[in-house]
Formats: structure tokens, C-alpha cells, sequence
């Protein structure tokens, strides 16, 4: 006996309401229509409606005067129903794995392992949906009642074309609900290649703050190098000065002790002729000591001439040492003034460098303070979006949800019209 039109589109929408987010659910919905093989069962009386097998993926029904046990004829239909699954799943040469239902949207199975999957695990959702749709169940079993009670001939033709356009407008209600899925995929992506974008973004911007601080840190080793150079310059000068300073008040010394030996020695020379003239006017009493006054007198002046010439030979030395101290204190001057402008030119080009650097620290600061407002207008500017993203996405679940439910009630009005048909 066939499974009568009105419990299988009842079957079909429940597989469409928990089916529509995967992308090969026309496959599933076409080996359920159309199976791959049917064999005949024994026949049931149209008297006893309670016995008459459901689709193998509904649930068990319950009340209506039935115990809780299932009849042969149900047996039979799920034996039916369970070779015919087997054997679509070896024509396909699938695998049996688990179950489509718990796979995720963004799953890379092929649409065959999907039908596949779906053909092993009708078994357990069907018990699974038994415990938590009882609502359905009863709407199914009145169906099923229904339909067993209608005139075998031309009622049955009838309720075939209208359940024949009902499933065509199901079909594109499916159609219509795996475009919209794909569209809410197509946003997901843009928004994760925007999120990719966003990070390259950053990360290029920490790495050139990165470059940035080594370039600045650079700068400040060489300033602070070449001032150490500076300041070594500084100091060696200094020292040079110095040392200069001790050889001159060395010769300053030196002359004093010339000047004073001489002066000494003039002195005795003095005391010497003053001598001399005593003597020669007590020999001008002697007679006989004039010879050896002359002598000695000849021998005084050789000595003073003597004397004269080393005198004019320390007063050339002398000049000279003058000569010798005025060069070194032109020198001296020299120095000074070298010193002098090397302190200006190291204090310009302080004032260079940390007017430099000043400004450096003011636009990087700048920068900083730019890159922050930046950085606030984008986070500012993608939370509006995202805000209003969810926002649209809220609305049009919303509205999917609406017209689910006003499907499911337009349904459940026809198959609780048909036996009054």
C-alpha cells in the first residue's frame, strides 16, 4: 500500500523546516519523494487507520486508542523503508557516516555523503523527534486518519494535484530560503576578508611605529657619541694649555735665577774694582808695585771683557727666552680663542640638536595623537556598521521566522481541511 499524499508532504515540511539551512536539501528532499526502490507490503484495511506505516523519518504516534506497540504492518513498512535506504546508499557508493543534521554550515561534503548521511541516521532522528515534537505527531496521525477514509477514485486524484502544487510552492519556499542562505554566507566572508584587511592594516602600522623608535634611538646614540668627542677635544686642549702654562712659569724661573746670578757676580766684580782702585792708589805709593798693578789691572779688564761678553751672550739668551714667551702666549691666545669657538660652535650645535629633537618629540606626538583620533573615528565607524549589520540581520530572521510559521499554520489548515474534502 502506497504512503498516502498528505502524510508525506506533512514529512516533507517538517524536513524542510529543520533542513532549509544546508545547501544540498533538494537532494534529500528528492530521495525522499522519489526513492530508489519500492516493494509491496501486505494490505491493510481501511478500517483500522492506526495500522496504516508512516514515512520512515516521522515519529511514533501516539493516542487515538493505540497501547504503544507498533503493528506487523508497521514493522514491515520499516524493514521496507531500511532496504531501500541500503540499497540507495551502495548505488551511490557512499559511506555511512554520521549524521547531516550536526554537520555545520560552512561543511565541504559533497552532496552525495550528505543524501548518504541523511539515508543512516533517519532512524535515530525519527526516535530523537519522537520524544520532542508530540505537537506534529498528532497532526500527522490525523492526517494519515484522514486520508485512509477518502473514496479510492476520484478523491484521491484530487487530493494528489493539490498536494502536488503545495509541494512545488514548498520547493521554492526552499529554493527561496537556500538563495538566502548563501547571501548571509557571502556576508559572512566579506566581513571576515574585512576583518583580515583590518589586521594587515594594524600590523603594518606597529611595525613602522616599531622602525620609527630604532631610527630615534639611533639618533640619540650618535648625538650622545659625538658630544663624548667633543668634550675628549675639549679636555685634550685644556691639557695642552695647562702644560704649556707649567713650561712657561718653568723658564719664567729659570731667567730669575740667570738674572739674579749675574747680578751677583757684577756685584763681586764691583767689590773686585773698587779693590783694584784701593790697591792701585797704595801702589801709586809703591813704585815697585806699579808693573804688577798694571798686570793685574790688564788681568782685571780681560776678566771684565770676559764678563761683558758672557753678560751680552745671557742678555741674547735672554731675548730670546722673551721672543720664546711671546710666541708661546700668541699661541696661547690662539688656543684660547679655538677653545672659545669650539664651546660656541658644540653649544650651537647642542641647541641644534635638541631643537631637532624637540621637534621630532612634537611630531611624533602629533602623530601619535592623530593616529589615535584615527584609530577611534574607525572603531567608532565599524561598530555603527557592525550595530547595524546585526541589526538587519535580526530583521530579515525575524521575517524568515514569520513566514516559517505562517507556512506551518497555512499547512496545518489544509490538512485539517482535507477529510472534510
Amino acid at each position: 500500500m502506497r504512503i498516502p499524499h498528505s502524510a508525506l508532504l506533512a514529512a516533507l515540511i517538517w524536513d524542510v523546516i529543520h533542513l532549509r539551512s544546508s545547501d544540498h536539501s533538494l537532494l534529500c528532499l528528492r530521495l525522499m519523494l522519489f526513492p530508489v526502490k519500492r516493494r509491496k507490503v501486505e494490505e491493510i484495511s481501511l478500517l483500522h487507520p492506526a495500522s496504516v506505516s508512516l514515512p520512515f523519518h516521522l515519529p511514533q504516534i501516539h493516542g487515538v486508542g493505540q497501547s504503544g506497540k507498533k503493528t506487523d504492518a508497521f514493522f514491515m513498512g520499516e524493514s521496507m523503508n531500511g532496504e531501500a535506504e541500503a540499497e540507495a546508499a551502495e548505488s551511490l557508493g557512499m559511506e555511512l557516516t554520521a549524521s547531516p543534521m550536526k554537520s555545520s554550515m560552512c561543511s565541504r561534503s559533497t552532496p552525495a555523503e550528505e543524501v548518504g548521511t541523511f539515508i543512516v541516521t533517519v532512524e535515530k532522528e525519527r526516535r530523537a523527534r519522537a520524544a520532542t515534537e508530540p505537537t506534529l505527531s498528532s497532526e500527522v496521525q490525523i492526517a494519515v486518519e484522514g486520508s485512509a477514509a477518502l473514496p479510492p477514485a476520484a478523491s484521491q486524484r484530487e487530493t494528489h494535484e493539490v498536494e502536488v502544487e503545495n509541494t512545488a510552492r514548498t520547493l521554492e519556499e526552499v529554493e527561496f530560503y537556500i538563495g538566502r542562505n548563501q547571501s548571509l554566507q557571502s556576508e559572512n566572508a566579506r566581513l571576515r576578508e574585512e576583518l583580515e584587511k583590518e589586521r594587515a592594516e594594524k600590523t603594518v602600522a606597529v611595525e613602522t611605529r616599531r622602525i620609527l623608535e630604532a631610527e630615534r634611538l639611533q639618533r640619540e646614540s650618535d648625538v650622545t657619541q659625538s658630544t663624548a668627542r667633543m668634550l675628549e677635544m675639549i679636555q685634550a686642549c685644556t691639557g695642552q694649555n695647562q702644560a704649556l702654562g707649567v713650561t712657561n712659569a718653568r723658564l719664567r724661573e729659570e731667567l730669575e735665577t740667570e738674572k739674579v746670578a749675574a747680578f751677583d757676580r757684577a756685584r763681586i766684580l764691583e767689590g773686585r774694582l773698587q779693590t783694584e782702585s784701593e790697591i792701585r792708589q797704595k801702589m801709586e805709593a809703591v813704585q815697585g808695585l806699579v808693573d804688577s798693578l798694571i798686570a793685574a789691572q790688564r788681568l782685571l779688564i780681560q776678566d771684565y771683557q770676559a764678563l761683558k761678553s758672557e753678560i751680552s751672550e745671557k742678555n741674547e739668551e735672554h731675548a730670546t727666552l722673551l721672543y720664546d714667551i711671546n710666541v708661546l702666549e700668541t699661541e696661547k691666545t690662539c688656543l684660547e680663542y679655538q677653545v672659545d669657538y669650539l664651546t660656541k660652535s658644540l653649544a650651537e650645535r647642542t641647541a641644534r640638536i635638541s631643537e631637532r629633537f624637540d621637534t621630532y618629540l612634537r611630531r611624533s606626538q602629533a602623530s601619535e595623537a592623530e593616529n589615535a583620533r584615527l584609530r577611534e573615528e574607525l572603531d567608532n565607524e565599524r561598530a555603527k556598521r557592525a550595530f547595524d549589520r546585526t541589526r538587519a540581520l535580526e530583521a530579515r530572521l525575524r521575517r524568515e521566522s514569520e513566514i516559517a510559521q505562517s507556512i506551518e499554520a497555512a499547512l496545518s489548515q489544509l490538512n485539517k481541511g482535507l477529510p472534510g474534502s
